[in-house]
């Protein structure tokens, strides 16, 4: 049996590509007056890695890469795969509706992102993993100006979600990004994407 390890990977330096999403913005009709919308998307899938180390197979503490590294006849048992959650990055634009529509009362602090994700076997299509109640991951109350953009990194996945029947599947994500005006009035955003997971090999 593989065993598997996760890992949550903050990137140094992530590049954004614009562009990858035109027109995410909606006026709902409330009473803000700007409007947040989608000016670019990073989503690199979960990466899979099989491990290049092990443990002896009789003295199980003691960690190898080949079997002289075992005392004895043991052998050095290597196996397992690591999935890694890469943050996905997020560029969030902040429209005032009018000229009007100034900072800082109309800046924008983002509080967090609900996900709803679910992932289907391709040949049964029954659920792997489905998770009808939303993740929610803080976003730190970063603020975006109005007139102004900022990048936004969130894990797309919790941690806790992943395991091995996962490998080379993609599943669907519903995000909605919670914000509000620094004067008082909650901004939503909805999205969809898909999240891909590798396959260890």
């Amino acid at each position: 049996m593989r065993g598997i390890k996760t890992i949550l990977m903050i990137p140094v330096a992530v590049l954004l590509l614009a562009g990858a999403c035109t027109s995410n913005g909606l006026d709902n009709g409330d009473s803000a007056d700007v409007i947040l919308e989608i000016a670019g998307f990073t989503t690199p899938p979960v990466t899979a890695a099989t491990s290049t180390t092990g443990f002896c197979s009789t003295s199980t503490a003691i960690g190898c890469t080949v079997d002289t590294d075992c005392p004895g006849l043991e052998t050095c048992i290597i196996g397992g795969c690591t999935l890694t959650v890469v943050e996905w990055v997020v560029n969030l634009s902040n429209v005032p509706k009018t000229p009007l529509a100034a900072g800082p009362g109309n800046d924008i602090a983002m509080i967090d992102v609900d996900i709803i994700y679910s992932f289907l076997d391709p040949v049964t299509g029954v659920p792997v993993l489905a998770n009808p109640a939303p993740r929610t991951f803080g976003l730190g109350g970063q603020v975006i100006t109005a007139g102004g953009t900022g990048s936004i990194p969130f894990p797309p996945i919790a941690l806790q979600d992943l395991s091995v029947g996962l490998e080379a599947m993609t599943g669907s994500l519903a995000m909605v990004f919670n914000g509000t005006t620094l004067e008082g009035t909650a901004i939503t955003l909805s999205v969809a994407k898909p999240l891909s997971v590798e396959q260890c090999i």
